[in-house]
């Protein structure tokens, strides 16, 4: 792209080829089947698959791992990367039953949160079927949320911080849930993260149209901090 030639816009990412890889595991699996390894085999041509875009194609093969290979270590992925389909396609109680079978399951240790605040977000779009859901979403992101609580990673405290970010969104839909909010925030981190979570939610409650609930946040700020 040379300089100030606009009409050739932004040039396009470069897409990784994963052709060749997933040729050679679809041949092993139909010419090696009883190849020790072939659980991996099979999972990483259903995660190719997936990485190149072809999700549904990708479904099978991560259904192969989870039915025909049960003690393999590729089965939690293999869970997740299922249930991931569920939540894409919006078949949500499908997806709630898959993340639920991940924590259920002790080789899902190492995806157990990201599978929580998958399900927790898996309940708060059930919450239009059923408004219960709001409940069991708003309890999930805080089971996230204290798991990670004495983490150090940086992952792991981004991830926190985008679970509270988040969490605001569920509180939004409980009765109550200013003074949850409130509350929980203060007992988490002091003034300072009530404040900023209770702003989050009064702007959240402006983009929908409640107006009311915003502004009884609003006056609270007054009253904590009066002129």
């Amino acid at each position: 792209l040379k300089k100030g030639d606009l009409k050739a816009g932004k040039p396009a990412e470069p897409k990784a080829d994963y052709s060749r890889s997933l040729t050679l595991y679809k041949k092993i699996t139909r010419e090696f089947p009883d190849y020790e390894k072939l659980d991996e085999v099979v999972f990483r041509l259903g995660d190719g698959l997936w990485a190149a875009g072809k999700e549904a194609e990708a479904v099978p093969y991560f259904q192969q791992v989870v039915t025909k290979y049960k003690k393999s270590p590729y089965v939690a992925e293999a869970q997740l990367a299922l249930a991931e389909f569920f939540f894409m396609k919006d078949l949500f109680f499908a997806a709630q039953k898959k993340y639920e079978e991940i924590l259920a399951m002790a080789a899902g240790k190492k995806v157990h949160n990201y599978a929580l605040y998958k399900l927790a977000w898996t309940f708060y779009n059930l919450g239009g079927a059923d408004a219960a859901n709001y409940r069991k979403s708003t309890d999930t992101f805080k089971k996230v949320i204290g798991n990670l609580e004495d983490k150090t990673a940086r992952s792991e405290i981004e991830f926190r911080d985008q679970a509270m970010k988040d969490i605001v969104i569920s509180l939004a839909e409980v009765p109550n849930g200013f003074e949850e909010t409130r509350d929980y925030f203060n007992r988490l981190g002091g003034k300072a993260l009530m404040m900023k979570m209770l702003d989050r939610l009064a702007k959240y409650y402006l983009s929908q149209d409640k107006d009311e609930k915003a502004i009884a946040i609003f006056r609270y700020f007054i009253q904590l901090d009066p002129w």
